[in-house]
């Protein structure tokens, strides 16, 4: 695979930082999001592309023959689901993109209490066993918010008489409790990680801070469609009216 060297020493010591431990969060051919993206295009150019430990996005290129499309896609999919069963796993998706840039964080990683930056401690989190498979057990939190606040809107919808298409106009409602739920939820796993776990990163849900993303989303394009139709109910009301008093003079 052009995108998996294991040391510094295998891209040229161009990417530093790199071991075999680490390997895997610092290439982003091997985030199980952003490898279909950045790993998909180091298959069909025969490069390697990494975040070395300053944080900075490096294009390292291989030996490699390049591949067309569907064999670079096959190719992607099989080295994916040969390393997540492996000791270190795969990183959560996009979580490499917390190594860029060298942006400060709330925490500290040493007695001292030097605030130390995300690419350290995302690096620390991963080789902590912050891996794909602790992600897909920390999504238990936002799917069961999920679950219990459509099931009450659905089941407040029955047994009131709702139909389909009263459901389909009150979905503004859905997305407000849904965005405060997983409001709700992510100030829970800050106030966990900040007081009760002392600022220890590794307490992070990061799946249900991920979850806020499509939540808020949702809302916006639900209030923006909302907006429009009020807007819209409000021009026929209007139309009539001129009508009316076009017909009465």
């Amino acid at each position: 695979m052009p995108y998996d060297a294991s040391t510094t020493k295998a891209t040229g010591g161009l990417v530093s930082g790199m071991r075999p431990a680490i390997h895997r969060l610092q290439s982003l051919g091997h985030d199980p999001a952003l490898g279909f993206l950045y790993g998909v295009a180091d298959l069909m150019h025969g490069t390697g592309t990494y975040i070395d430990k300053a944080g900075k996005l490096v294009q390292v290129a291989t030996d490699h023959d390049p591949v067309g499309l569907i064999t670079a896609l096959i190719t992607q999919v099989r080295h994916l689901l040969s390393d997540v069963y492996t000791p270190a796993g795969l990183q959560p998706p996009f979580f490499s993109l917390l190594q860029l840039g060298q942006v400060n964080s709330p925490f500290a990683l040493v007695p001292s209490g030097v605030k130390v930056p995300w690419t350290d401690v995302a690096r620390y989190m991963y080789t902590n066993g912050y891996d794909l498979r602790h992600f897909l057990t920390m999504g238990i939190t936002p799917a069961v918010v999920s679950a219990i606040i459509r099931g009450y809107w659905l089941l407040k919808s029955y047994a009131t008489g709702g139909t389909a298409t009263q459901r389909k106009l009150e979905h503004a409602k859905l997305t407000s409790m849904l965005l405060l739920g997983h409001t709700i939820a992510t100030s829970g796993t800050l106030f966990k990680t900040g007081l009760l776990f002392g600022m220890n990163p590794a307490a992070l849900n990061y799946n249900q801070i991920l979850a806020m993303a499509p939540a808020t989303i949702a809302w916006f394009k639900e209030a923006i469609a909302r907006d429009h139709r009020i807007n819209q109910a409000l021009e026929k009301e209007w139309e009539l009216l001129l009508i009316e008093s076009e017909g009465q003079s």
